[in-house]
């Protein structure tokens, strides 16, 4: 929402009307996707300041059959993968009294 200042009159406030509503299909048409694997992954201690442009985009790995594509593609089984992601969601023990 975005308030419009005028010189004289009465406030206004002007209410964007949005793309699509609740139950009406998204048109992604106007965004850009970068097929799965084609953004290069960087290496696990790289400086911050050389990898800023993948805050600003959309890291595609997998394709559009599930599959990880490219370097982001840890080349492990499902079973590894999903015992590594049970490894990271458990809470660490805590040496608390």
């Amino acid at each position: 929402m975005e308030a419009d200042i005028q010189e004289d009159g009465p406030p206004s406030l002007r209410v964007p009307e949005p793309p699509s509503r609740p139950g009406q299909r998204v048109d992604y048409s106007h965004l850009h996707f970068s097929d799965a694997g084609e953004v290069a992954r960087p290496a696990v201690n790289a400086d911050a300041s050389r990898i800023t442009d993948l805050t600003n985009g959309l890291v595609r790995v997998l394709d559009d059959d599930g599959s990880a594509r490219g370097l982001w593609n840890p080349g492990l089984s499902a079973d590894a993968m999903r015992a590594g992601l049970a490894q990271c969601s458990r809470r660490a023990p805590t040496t608390r009294a």
